[in-house]
């Protein structure tokens, strides 16, 4: 029907030298400004060849190491994609393709990581200036409710997130930073709308008890860090400087 028409499947992302687009090998993608596209197509899978490429040998493989491993390696493309899109090609938004749980190599033993860490991380996806999502959830024989459990943790995330819709369609990514994948950390992600902000703030297994966000120029605010997950409404307020609701835990 449209012969001209470039279509991908995946993998075709905007990355650059200063900040470039790693594998799940940890190999550095080259600049590749995707020139013929409308969107870029990142990756956030917690894939078994992430874990046995790049799992630290001296870390105990316990839920908190494993959750926190995994959210790493689901922000970085994304992240790095929204950043060089941000900076190189304001134009093309981004499709992102997500899973918990794949498989490359059935054959070894390989943890995963929990609902509950994916659903966080994918949260933290929608306000890295993302446009959607598609879910990756191939049958696997033994495991077909896995399939189902993809799509039900999407549309659930999906959900709660539509509830930002604005902020979804016209804010600005106010963070670039990735969460480390070995030490205990707090994640924090969020879209300026004029000068109004969405926030989700994550507690990564430690680190401080603030965080200091800005909401625009020095109209700055402390946000206690939560035991786990909360999304905050920022808006400006004449007496307190910086109104904060947490609308959802």
């Amino acid at each position: 029907m449209y012969p001209d028409v470039s279509v991908t499947n995946w993998v075709v992302m905007a990355s650059s030298a200063t900040h470039p687009v790693l594998s799940w090998t940890d190999w550095r993608h080259p600049p590749s400004p995707p020139l013929f596209f409308t969107h870029t197509n990142p990756i956030a899978y917690g894939i078994d060849t992430y874990f046995l490429a790049a799992w630290p040998s001296e870390h105990e493989v316990n839920r908190e190491n494993v959750d926190r491993f995994y959210t790493h390696l689901l922000l970085r493309q994304v992240t790095m994609d929204a950043l060089n899109r941000k900076r190189y090609r304001s134009n093309l938004d981004a499709v992102v393709w997500v899973a918990r749980w794949v498989r490359d190599h059935p054959e070894e033993r390989v943890p995963a990581m929990s609902r509950a860490a994916y659903r966080e991380s994918l949260r933290h996806i929608w306000l890295r200036g993302i446009d959607a999502m598609q879910v990756f959830n191939a049958v696997r024989e033994r495991y077909e409710a896995y399939a189902i459990q993809e799509v039900r943790d999407v549309q659930q995330v999906f959900d709660e997130m539509l509830a930002y819709r604005e902020f979804l369609e016209a804010g600005e990514v106010m963070n670039f930073a990735v969460p480390d994948n070995r030490e205990a950390s707090v994640m924090w992600s969020g879209l300026r709308l004029g000068d109004r902000a969405i926030v989700r703030v994550t507690n990564l297994g430690g680190g401080p008890p603030h965080v200091n966000l800005c909401l625009i120029d020095d109209l700055c605010v402390d946000l206690a860090v939560p035991k786990h997950g909360r999304t905050f409404l920022l808006s400006p307020s004449p007496t307190e400087g910086v109104s904060v609701q947490a609308p959802r835990s």
